[in-house]
Protein backbone atom coordinates (compact mmCIF):
# COMPACT_ATOMS: atom_id res chain seq x y z
CA UNK A 1 0.00 0.00 0.00
CA UNK A 2 1.55 3.36 -0.93
CA UNK A 3 2.61 5.26 2.15
CA UNK A 4 1.08 8.59 1.15
CA UNK A 5 -2.56 7.49 0.77
CA UNK A 6 -5.28 6.42 3.20
CA UNK A 7 -7.63 3.70 2.05
CA UNK A 8 -11.00 2.86 3.52
CA UNK A 9 -11.61 -0.84 3.10
CA UNK A 10 -15.17 -2.10 3.29
CA UNK A 11 -16.15 -5.73 3.76
CA UNK A 12 -18.88 -7.74 5.43
CA UNK A 13 -20.25 -4.58 7.08
CA UNK A 14 -17.01 -4.04 9.07
CA UNK A 15 -14.75 -1.08 8.52
CA UNK A 16 -11.04 -1.52 8.59
CA UNK A 17 -8.96 1.66 8.41
CA UNK A 18 -5.51 1.08 7.05
CA UNK A 19 -2.67 2.82 8.76
CA UNK A 20 -1.40 5.80 6.82
CA UNK A 21 1.87 7.56 6.93
CA UNK A 22 1.94 11.37 7.00
CA UNK A 23 1.95 13.02 3.55
CA UNK A 24 4.91 15.01 2.37
CA UNK A 25 5.02 18.80 2.60
CA UNK A 26 1.86 20.26 0.91
CA UNK A 27 0.37 23.62 -0.12
CA UNK A 28 -1.54 25.60 2.54
CA UNK A 29 -5.07 24.34 3.31
CA UNK A 30 -7.53 25.20 0.54
CA UNK A 31 -4.80 26.10 -2.00
CA UNK A 32 -3.06 23.92 -4.57
CA UNK A 33 -0.91 24.43 -7.59
CA UNK A 34 -2.89 25.18 -10.79
CA UNK A 35 -4.06 22.05 -12.58
CA UNK A 36 -5.22 23.24 -16.00
CA UNK A 37 -4.81 19.73 -17.37
CA UNK A 38 -7.54 18.50 -15.00
CA UNK A 39 -10.09 21.20 -16.05
CA UNK A 40 -12.78 20.94 -18.70
CA UNK A 41 -11.84 22.31 -22.10
CA UNK A 42 -12.02 26.10 -22.13
CA UNK A 43 -11.55 26.48 -18.36
CA UNK A 44 -8.54 26.66 -16.07
CA UNK A 45 -7.63 26.91 -12.38
CA UNK A 46 -5.72 30.15 -12.76
CA UNK A 47 -5.80 31.32 -9.12
CA UNK A 48 -4.60 28.01 -7.64
CA UNK A 49 -7.49 27.90 -5.16
CA UNK A 50 -9.02 24.44 -5.09
CA UNK A 51 -12.21 25.60 -3.37
CA UNK A 52 -13.46 27.49 -6.47
CA UNK A 53 -12.34 24.84 -8.96
CA UNK A 54 -11.58 25.82 -12.56
CA UNK A 55 -12.77 29.38 -12.21
CA UNK A 56 -11.32 30.96 -15.36
CA UNK A 57 -13.33 30.76 -18.59
CA UNK A 58 -10.50 31.05 -21.09
CA UNK A 59 -12.86 31.68 -24.01
CA UNK A 60 -14.44 34.80 -22.51
CA UNK A 61 -12.36 35.99 -19.55
CA UNK A 62 -10.79 39.43 -20.11
CA UNK A 63 -8.25 38.66 -17.35
CA UNK A 64 -7.26 35.25 -18.77
CA UNK A 65 -8.10 35.19 -22.45
CA UNK A 66 -6.91 31.97 -24.03
CA UNK A 67 -4.44 31.29 -21.20
CA UNK A 68 -3.98 32.14 -17.53
CA UNK A 69 -2.81 35.72 -17.05
CA UNK A 70 -3.33 36.75 -20.69
CA UNK A 71 -5.17 40.00 -19.93
CA UNK A 72 -6.96 41.92 -22.72
CA UNK A 73 -6.25 45.64 -22.83
CA UNK A 74 -8.83 48.23 -23.85
CA UNK A 75 -8.04 51.60 -25.37
CA UNK A 76 -9.34 55.06 -26.15
CA UNK A 77 -13.08 54.85 -26.81
CA UNK A 78 -13.11 51.07 -26.52
CA UNK A 79 -13.93 48.27 -24.10
CA UNK A 80 -11.78 45.13 -24.00
CA UNK A 81 -13.54 41.84 -24.73
CA UNK A 82 -12.49 38.22 -25.00
CA UNK A 83 -14.19 36.21 -27.72
CA UNK A 84 -13.36 32.56 -28.46
CA UNK A 85 -10.15 32.93 -26.53
CA UNK A 86 -8.91 35.96 -28.49
CA UNK A 87 -8.84 39.61 -27.38
CA UNK A 88 -11.13 42.00 -29.25
CA UNK A 89 -12.39 45.57 -28.83
CA UNK A 90 -15.97 46.80 -28.45
CA UNK A 91 -16.07 50.38 -29.69
CA UNK A 92 -18.09 52.99 -27.83
CA UNK A 93 -21.08 54.46 -29.67
CA UNK A 94 -19.92 56.75 -32.46
CA UNK A 95 -16.37 55.37 -32.59
CA UNK A 96 -14.59 52.76 -34.74
CA UNK A 97 -11.25 50.96 -34.94
CA UNK A 98 -10.44 51.80 -38.55
CA UNK A 99 -6.67 51.18 -38.50
CA UNK A 100 -6.94 47.68 -36.99
CA UNK A 101 -4.45 48.60 -34.28
CA UNK A 102 -5.91 47.57 -30.95
CA UNK A 103 -3.25 49.45 -29.00
CA UNK A 104 -4.82 52.83 -29.82
CA UNK A 105 -8.39 51.65 -29.26
CA UNK A 106 -11.25 52.94 -31.39
CA UNK A 107 -9.50 55.99 -32.69
CA UNK A 108 -12.10 57.36 -35.14
CA UNK A 109 -15.16 59.50 -34.39
CA UNK A 110 -17.33 58.33 -37.28
CA UNK A 111 -19.89 61.09 -36.73
CA UNK A 112 -17.44 63.77 -37.94
CA UNK A 113 -14.40 62.20 -39.67
CA UNK A 114 -14.68 62.85 -43.46
CA UNK A 115 -12.30 59.90 -44.13
CA UNK A 116 -14.50 57.48 -42.15
CA UNK A 117 -17.97 59.01 -42.14
CA UNK A 118 -20.51 56.76 -40.45
CA UNK A 119 -18.25 53.75 -40.99
CA UNK A 120 -14.61 53.00 -41.78
CA UNK A 121 -13.35 54.02 -45.24
CA UNK A 122 -16.51 55.92 -46.19
CA UNK A 123 -14.89 59.04 -47.64
CA UNK A 124 -16.72 62.34 -48.08
CA UNK A 125 -16.11 64.86 -50.81
CA UNK A 126 -16.56 67.61 -48.23
CA UNK A 127 -17.63 67.46 -44.60
CA UNK A 128 -19.04 64.70 -42.40
CA UNK A 129 -22.07 65.51 -40.23
CA UNK A 130 -23.66 63.02 -37.87
CA UNK A 131 -22.12 60.17 -39.83
CA UNK A 132 -23.53 61.48 -43.12
CA UNK A 133 -21.35 62.82 -45.92
CA UNK A 134 -21.73 66.34 -47.24
CA UNK A 135 -24.87 67.15 -45.24
CA UNK A 136 -25.63 70.71 -44.13
CA UNK A 137 -27.91 71.88 -41.32
CA UNK A 138 -30.06 74.60 -42.88
CA UNK A 139 -31.96 75.46 -39.70
CA UNK A 140 -31.42 74.36 -36.11
CA UNK A 141 -32.95 74.79 -32.67
CA UNK A 142 -36.41 74.01 -34.07
CA UNK A 143 -39.34 72.93 -31.92
CA UNK A 144 -40.55 69.59 -33.31
CA UNK A 145 -40.32 70.17 -37.10
CA UNK A 146 -42.65 67.65 -38.70
CA UNK A 147 -44.42 68.04 -42.05
CA UNK A 148 -42.30 69.36 -44.92
CA UNK A 149 -43.25 70.52 -48.43
CA UNK A 150 -41.24 72.06 -51.23
CA UNK A 151 -41.84 73.84 -54.54
CA UNK A 152 -39.92 76.26 -56.73
CA UNK A 153 -40.46 79.09 -54.24
CA UNK A 154 -38.91 77.42 -51.20
CA UNK A 155 -39.07 74.91 -48.39
CA UNK A 156 -42.09 75.07 -46.08
CA UNK A 157 -42.56 73.18 -42.84
CA UNK A 158 -44.42 73.21 -39.53
CA UNK A 159 -42.77 73.34 -36.12
CA UNK A 160 -45.31 71.57 -33.95
CA UNK A 161 -44.13 73.08 -30.68
CA UNK A 162 -45.43 72.05 -27.27
CA UNK A 163 -48.94 73.51 -27.50
CA UNK A 164 -48.92 75.00 -23.98
CA UNK A 165 -48.64 77.90 -24.52
CA UNK A 166 -49.03 77.79 -28.32
CA UNK A 167 -45.49 78.04 -29.68
CA UNK A 168 -45.74 76.23 -33.01
CA UNK A 169 -45.03 77.92 -36.31
CA UNK A 170 -45.19 77.67 -40.09
CA UNK A 171 -41.75 78.28 -41.60
CA UNK A 172 -40.22 79.13 -44.97
CA UNK A 173 -36.62 78.84 -46.24
CA UNK A 174 -34.95 79.29 -49.61
CA UNK A 175 -33.70 75.89 -50.87
CA UNK A 176 -30.16 77.24 -51.05
CA UNK A 177 -30.18 78.21 -47.38
CA UNK A 178 -30.23 81.53 -45.58
CA UNK A 179 -32.30 82.56 -42.59
CA UNK A 180 -35.61 80.77 -42.03
CA UNK A 181 -38.68 83.00 -41.75
CA UNK A 182 -41.75 82.36 -39.58
CA UNK A 183 -44.85 82.88 -41.74
CA UNK A 184 -47.20 82.08 -38.86
CA UNK A 185 -46.05 82.16 -35.23
CA UNK A 186 -47.67 81.19 -31.93
CA UNK A 187 -49.74 78.46 -33.53
CA UNK A 188 -51.20 75.60 -31.52
CA UNK A 189 -49.74 72.29 -32.71
CA UNK A 190 -49.58 73.00 -36.47
CA UNK A 191 -49.34 69.85 -38.55
CA UNK A 192 -50.04 68.83 -42.17
CA UNK A 193 -49.70 71.49 -44.86
CA UNK A 194 -50.33 71.99 -48.59
CA UNK A 195 -49.12 74.57 -51.13
CA UNK A 196 -50.55 76.35 -54.13
CA UNK A 197 -49.00 79.16 -56.17
CA UNK A 198 -49.22 81.85 -53.51
CA UNK A 199 -50.45 80.30 -50.25
CA UNK A 200 -49.52 77.82 -47.53
CA UNK A 201 -52.50 75.96 -46.05
CA UNK A 202 -52.00 74.23 -42.71
CA UNK A 203 -53.87 72.39 -40.00
CA UNK A 204 -53.61 73.25 -36.32
CA UNK A 205 -55.32 72.14 -33.14
CA UNK A 206 -58.28 74.47 -33.65
CA UNK A 207 -58.91 74.01 -37.37
CA UNK A 208 -57.46 75.01 -40.75
CA UNK A 209 -55.70 78.25 -41.70
CA UNK A 210 -53.83 79.89 -44.58
CA UNK A 211 -50.93 82.32 -44.83
CA UNK A 212 -49.33 83.95 -47.91
CA UNK A 213 -45.98 82.50 -48.97
CA UNK A 214 -44.59 86.02 -49.03
CA UNK A 215 -45.72 86.61 -45.46
CA UNK A 216 -48.74 88.43 -44.11
CA UNK A 217 -51.90 87.87 -42.15
CA UNK A 218 -53.01 84.37 -41.11
CA UNK A 219 -56.58 83.59 -42.19
CA UNK A 220 -58.66 81.01 -40.35
CA UNK A 221 -60.51 78.90 -42.92
CA UNK A 222 -62.32 76.11 -41.06
CA UNK A 223 -62.23 76.65 -37.29
CA UNK A 224 -64.41 73.61 -36.69
CA UNK A 225 -62.06 71.12 -38.39
CA UNK A 226 -60.67 68.66 -35.85
CA UNK A 227 -58.16 65.83 -36.09
CA UNK A 228 -56.93 66.80 -39.56
CA UNK A 229 -54.37 64.23 -40.74
CA UNK A 230 -53.73 65.28 -44.37
CA UNK A 231 -54.41 68.17 -46.79
CA UNK A 232 -54.41 68.64 -50.56
CA UNK A 233 -55.24 71.68 -52.68
CA UNK A 234 -56.18 71.85 -56.36
CA UNK A 235 -58.58 73.59 -58.78
CA UNK A 236 -59.56 76.29 -56.33
CA UNK A 237 -60.55 73.96 -53.51
CA UNK A 238 -58.96 72.64 -50.34
CA UNK A 239 -59.49 68.97 -49.46
CA UNK A 240 -58.70 67.28 -46.17
CA UNK A 241 -59.49 64.29 -44.01
CA UNK A 242 -60.46 64.29 -40.35
CA UNK A 243 -59.72 61.23 -38.29
CA UNK A 244 -62.80 61.73 -36.13
CA UNK A 245 -63.28 61.49 -32.39
CA UNK A 246 -61.78 58.56 -30.46
CA UNK A 247 -62.40 55.86 -29.54
CA UNK A 248 -64.93 55.02 -32.28
CA UNK A 249 -63.79 57.62 -34.88
CA UNK A 250 -67.26 57.48 -36.42
CA UNK A 251 -67.52 61.20 -37.20
CA UNK A 252 -64.46 61.50 -39.44
CA UNK A 253 -64.43 61.77 -43.19
CA UNK A 254 -63.45 63.67 -46.32
CA UNK A 255 -64.12 67.42 -46.46
CA UNK A 256 -63.82 70.22 -49.01
CA UNK A 257 -63.70 74.01 -48.84
CA UNK A 258 -64.03 76.28 -51.92
CA UNK A 259 -61.23 78.84 -52.04
CA UNK A 260 -62.70 82.05 -53.39
CA UNK A 261 -61.64 85.68 -53.15
CA UNK A 262 -64.09 86.20 -50.30
CA UNK A 263 -63.46 84.20 -47.11
CA UNK A 264 -66.28 82.70 -45.09
CA UNK A 265 -67.35 79.66 -47.13
CA UNK A 266 -68.43 76.67 -45.06
CA UNK A 267 -66.76 73.29 -45.27
CA UNK A 268 -68.60 70.51 -47.10
CA UNK A 269 -68.47 66.87 -46.10
CA UNK A 270 -67.93 64.95 -49.33
CA UNK A 271 -68.05 61.47 -47.78
CA UNK A 272 -68.07 59.70 -44.46
CA UNK A 273 -65.04 57.43 -44.28
CA UNK A 274 -65.25 54.29 -42.15
CA UNK A 275 -62.25 54.18 -39.85
CA UNK A 276 -59.44 56.61 -39.10
CA UNK A 277 -58.73 58.63 -42.25
CA UNK A 278 -54.96 59.15 -42.58
CA UNK A 279 -54.20 60.33 -46.12
CA UNK A 280 -55.68 62.24 -49.07
CA UNK A 281 -54.58 62.66 -52.70
CA UNK A 282 -56.10 64.08 -55.89
CA UNK A 283 -56.22 63.42 -59.59
CA UNK A 284 -58.20 65.28 -62.24
CA UNK A 285 -61.56 63.78 -61.37
CA UNK A 286 -61.32 62.10 -57.98
CA UNK A 287 -60.24 62.38 -54.38
CA UNK A 288 -58.55 59.34 -52.80
CA UNK A 289 -58.50 58.61 -49.07
CA UNK A 290 -56.48 56.12 -47.03
CA UNK A 291 -58.07 54.91 -43.79
CA UNK A 292 -57.54 52.35 -41.06
CA UNK A 293 -60.47 50.75 -39.27
CA UNK A 294 -60.70 51.68 -35.61
CA UNK A 295 -60.68 48.01 -34.57
CA UNK A 296 -57.39 47.51 -36.48
CA UNK A 297 -59.05 44.82 -38.60
CA UNK A 298 -57.70 46.29 -41.82
CA UNK A 299 -57.12 49.42 -43.83
CA UNK A 300 -58.57 50.50 -47.16
CA UNK A 301 -58.27 53.01 -50.01
CA UNK A 302 -61.44 54.87 -51.00
CA UNK A 303 -62.30 57.00 -54.03
CA UNK A 304 -64.81 59.85 -54.26
CA UNK A 305 -65.69 61.69 -57.47
CA UNK A 306 -65.08 65.42 -57.20
CA UNK A 307 -68.39 66.22 -58.92
CA UNK A 308 -70.48 63.80 -56.85
CA UNK A 309 -73.32 65.33 -54.83
CA UNK A 310 -72.21 65.43 -51.21
CA UNK A 311 -72.33 63.49 -49.10
CA UNK A 312 -71.69 60.49 -51.32
CA UNK A 313 -70.83 56.89 -50.62
CA UNK A 314 -67.07 56.33 -51.15
CA UNK A 315 -65.97 53.63 -53.56
CA UNK A 316 -63.70 51.08 -51.87
CA UNK A 317 -60.76 50.38 -54.21
CA UNK A 318 -58.43 48.29 -52.04
CA UNK A 319 -58.87 46.67 -48.64
CA UNK A 320 -57.17 44.37 -46.12
CA UNK A 321 -54.23 46.80 -46.01
CA UNK A 322 -51.88 47.22 -43.06
CA UNK A 323 -52.05 50.75 -41.61
CA UNK A 324 -52.23 52.64 -44.95
CA UNK A 325 -51.11 56.27 -44.71
CA UNK A 326 -49.01 58.94 -46.42
CA UNK A 327 -51.07 58.86 -49.62
CA UNK A 328 -49.42 60.78 -52.50
CA UNK A 329 -50.30 61.32 -56.17
CA UNK A 330 -47.32 61.11 -58.52
CA UNK A 331 -47.05 60.73 -62.28
CA UNK A 332 -50.59 59.41 -62.80
CA UNK A 333 -50.26 56.87 -59.97
CA UNK A 334 -51.11 56.83 -56.28
CA UNK A 335 -48.46 55.91 -53.70
CA UNK A 336 -48.80 55.08 -50.04
CA UNK A 337 -47.02 53.68 -47.02
CA UNK A 338 -48.43 50.32 -45.98
CA UNK A 339 -47.09 48.61 -42.88
CA UNK A 340 -43.32 48.26 -43.32
CA UNK A 341 -43.41 48.87 -47.04
CA UNK A 342 -44.44 51.17 -49.88
CA UNK A 343 -47.16 50.40 -52.42
CA UNK A 344 -48.56 51.99 -55.57
CA UNK A 345 -51.57 51.65 -57.84
CA UNK A 346 -53.03 53.29 -60.90
CA UNK A 347 -56.58 54.62 -60.50
CA UNK A 348 -58.85 51.61 -60.84
CA UNK A 349 -55.89 49.20 -61.12
CA UNK A 350 -54.41 46.60 -58.77
CA UNK A 351 -52.25 47.56 -55.82
CA UNK A 352 -48.57 46.66 -56.19
CA UNK A 353 -46.18 46.48 -53.22
CA UNK A 354 -42.88 47.77 -54.62
CA UNK A 355 -40.84 48.01 -51.39
CA UNK A 356 -41.54 45.37 -48.75
CA UNK A 357 -40.34 44.18 -45.34
CA UNK A 358 -38.24 47.18 -44.46
CA UNK A 359 -36.48 46.91 -41.07
CA UNK A 360 -37.93 50.29 -40.09
CA UNK A 361 -41.40 51.74 -40.65
CA UNK A 362 -41.55 54.63 -43.17
CA UNK A 363 -42.90 57.98 -41.94
CA UNK A 364 -43.27 60.22 -45.04
CA UNK A 365 -42.66 59.99 -48.80
CA UNK A 366 -41.12 62.22 -51.48
CA UNK A 367 -40.35 61.66 -55.17
CA UNK A 368 -38.17 62.65 -58.07
CA UNK A 369 -38.47 61.36 -61.64
CA UNK A 370 -36.73 58.06 -60.90
CA UNK A 371 -36.95 57.28 -57.19
CA UNK A 372 -39.18 57.26 -54.12
CA UNK A 373 -37.62 58.60 -50.89
CA UNK A 374 -38.75 58.12 -47.30
CA UNK A 375 -37.85 58.80 -43.69
CA UNK A 376 -38.05 56.36 -40.75
CA UNK A 377 -38.89 58.18 -37.51
CA UNK A 378 -36.90 56.39 -34.83
CA UNK A 379 -35.19 57.86 -31.77
CA UNK A 380 -31.51 57.12 -32.42
CA UNK A 381 -31.23 55.02 -35.57
CA UNK A 382 -33.66 56.72 -37.95
CA UNK A 383 -32.78 56.74 -41.64
CA UNK A 384 -33.38 58.51 -44.94
CA UNK A 385 -33.67 55.95 -47.74
CA UNK A 386 -34.80 55.61 -51.34
CA UNK A 387 -35.44 53.05 -54.06
CA UNK A 388 -36.16 53.11 -57.76
CA UNK A 389 -39.82 53.35 -58.64
CA UNK A 390 -39.86 49.61 -59.34
CA UNK A 391 -38.53 48.90 -55.82
CA UNK A 392 -34.97 48.02 -56.83
CA UNK A 393 -31.67 49.62 -55.83
CA UNK A 394 -32.39 50.35 -52.16
CA UNK A 395 -30.10 53.15 -50.94
CA UNK A 396 -29.52 54.75 -47.53
CA UNK A 397 -28.75 58.48 -47.71
CA UNK A 398 -28.43 59.19 -43.97
CA UNK A 399 -28.47 57.03 -40.86
CA UNK A 400 -28.19 57.25 -37.07
CA UNK A 401 -30.69 60.12 -37.05
CA UNK A 402 -33.00 61.29 -34.28
CA UNK A 403 -36.61 61.12 -35.48
CA UNK A 404 -36.27 62.06 -39.16
CA UNK A 405 -39.79 62.96 -40.23
CA UNK A 406 -40.56 65.38 -43.06
CA UNK A 407 -38.87 64.86 -46.44
CA UNK A 408 -38.64 66.67 -49.80
CA UNK A 409 -36.37 66.39 -52.85
CA UNK A 410 -35.28 68.52 -55.79
CA UNK A 411 -32.99 67.81 -58.72
CA UNK A 412 -29.85 67.68 -56.56
CA UNK A 413 -30.66 67.27 -52.88
CA UNK A 414 -32.81 65.50 -50.37
CA UNK A 415 -34.13 67.61 -47.48
CA UNK A 416 -35.39 66.18 -44.21
CA UNK A 417 -36.43 67.36 -40.76
CA UNK A 418 -35.13 65.88 -37.51
CA UNK A 419 -38.05 66.27 -35.17
CA UNK A 420 -36.54 65.83 -31.72
CA UNK A 421 -33.24 65.03 -30.03
CA UNK A 422 -34.10 65.04 -26.35
CA UNK A 423 -34.98 68.69 -25.76
CA UNK A 424 -37.75 71.19 -26.56
CA UNK A 425 -35.79 73.00 -29.31
CA UNK A 426 -33.46 70.33 -30.68
CA UNK A 427 -35.00 69.76 -34.11
CA UNK A 428 -33.29 70.64 -37.37
CA UNK A 429 -33.76 70.91 -41.12
CA UNK A 430 -30.98 69.17 -43.06
CA UNK A 431 -29.91 69.11 -46.72
CA UNK A 432 -27.84 66.34 -48.31
CA UNK A 433 -26.90 65.48 -51.90
CA UNK A 434 -29.10 62.70 -53.26
CA UNK A 435 -26.20 60.40 -54.12
CA UNK A 436 -25.79 57.48 -51.65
Amino acid sequence: MPSNHCHALFGLGALLLAACSSPPSAAPPGRTEPHEDLCPEGFADCDGVSDNGCEAALLTSVESCGACGARCAGGDGATALCSAGACTLACDAGRADCDGDGSNGCEVLVAEDPRHCGACVVTCADACWNGTCDAAVLAGELRLPTFLRMDATGLYWTNQGSGDPPDGSVMRLDPGGGTPAALAAEQELPGPLALDEATVYFAHARGLAAVPKAGGEVTELAPDARGVTALAVDQGALYWVEAGTPPAFEDGGLFMLPLGPEPGAAKVMLAAIPGVASGVALDAGHVYVAAQRADAAGGAIFRVARDAAPPSAPERLHEALVAPRGLEARGGALWLIEGRGIATFSPGGPLRRVVQDLPQIPAQLAFDDARVFWTTAREADGQVQSARLDGSDLATHARNLSYPWGIAVDGTNVYFSLAWNGGPATGALVRRPKGP
